[in-house]
């Protein structure tokens, strides 16, 4: 009797698993979303460094979904979603941002709705090309994680760093932000947190002079291959074990 009762748990455990879908959602910045390629003659960006990455992890598991409110990329990218927005701060990922005759809803909608396994988490650049309180904006960065554990406490997130831009001053506050931000990092992994620290700064190894942007700011289309790479090498060792924790989910 036990004998078959264990079957049938492995049995049902085996079908969830197959069955089980791993949402991964892009949350960001105008980086996240792409496009911004606007010289004549070179590659677009549109789908930004998502053109790349999802066909790769979907290789590795076709159960995955992308997911966001948002949809862009190439007629070729088989999933669009994401949620890159262009010129948002850290606090407006939390908030929302006001518009001239609108408002738009932030991870408060976005993560309930779409209830994301993994989170592929870039932020920071607009409040330091903002000039934006920018002592302040690790502390803004702490508060975003919180609400995000809060709303999605089964997510795991991958952090990456801000990536550089064509000005050594802003480079400069900008790897002062990220080594802020890989210290939480670390001290919420000591805690037992699912977060994990992705070196887009340092690993991509991006730069104005190798051809990497297309305007001083946002990745050419040879960067954001570089930043694909990097995303590819973090996230794939998650994928496998993601879709055995949805499938317990169920």
């Amino acid at each position: 009797m036990k004998q078959t009762i264990g079957l049938l748990f492995i049995f049902l455990l085996w079908g969830n698993f197959c069955r089980a879908e791993i949402r991964i959602m892009p949350l960001g910045d105008s980086i996240t979303e792409g496009g911004y390629e606007k010289r004549p003659g070179f590659p677009t960006t549109e789908g930004s460094y998502r053109t790349s990455l999802v066909p790769r992890l979907l290789s590795l598991n076709s159960k995955l979904s992308f997911v966001g409110s948002r949809e862009a990329g190439p007629t070729a990218l088989a999933q669009k979603r994401h949620e890159g927005h262009s010129g948002w701060r850290v606090d407006e990922l939390i908030a929302g941002r006001v518009y001239a005759r609108s408002y738009e809803r932030g991870i408060r909608s976005w993560l309930p709705t779409y209830n994301p396994d993994i989170i592929l988490l870039m932020i920071g650049t607009n409040d330091i090309l903002q000039n934006y309180f920018i002592d302040q904006a690790p502390l803004r960065f702490q508060k975003l994680i919180d609400e995000i554990q809060r709303l999605t406490p089964r997510a795991t997130i991958l952090i990456a760093s801000a990536i550089p831009t064509n000005n050594d001053h802003l480079n400069a506050e900008i790897e002062k932000y990220n080594s802020e931000i890989h210290s939480f990092v670390l001290s919420q992994r000591s805690q037992g947190a699912s977060i994990y620290w992705v070196d887009m700064y340092n690993e991509a190894k991006m730069s104005w002079r190798k051809g990497d942007f297309s305007d001083g700011v946002h990745p050419s289309a040879l960067g954001y291959l570089k930043m694909a790479d990097v995303w590819f090498n973090h996230v794939a060792p998650f994928v496998s074990a993601s879709l055995l924790r949805a499938s317990l989910r169920e």
